[in-house]
């Protein structure tokens, strides 16, 4: 998996998948926070943690998208951000 690391303008760190297999955006990439998990109530049977996007901050509730440059839609990805991640 190739992630970038970022934040919001706000400082919540934020990561953002490359080429992610289940993303609901066009552009392959998937916004997500490090230590993000399954929402209270859903199984992991049922769900995957990998195909959970974020769009709105939950620090400041702002737009992803419009707060950090490397999670705008269809914008390309600088490659020395770019790190290895091993999901939890």
């Amino acid at each position: 998996m190739r992630v970038v690391k970022t934040e919001c303008s706000c400082g919540e760190p934020i990561l953002i998948e490359i080429n992610a297999k289940q993303t609901c955006r066009i552009d392959g990439k998937r916004p997500f926070y490090p230590d993000q998990g399954l929402p209270d109530g859903c199984s992991p049977n049922e769900y995957n943690v990998n195909g959970i996007c974020v769009f709105r901050c939950r620090k400041c509730g702002k737009v992803i998208d419009d707060e950090c440059p490397e999670a705008a839609l269809g914008t390309r990805i600088n490659i020395d951000t770019i790190i290895e991640w091993s999901a939890i």
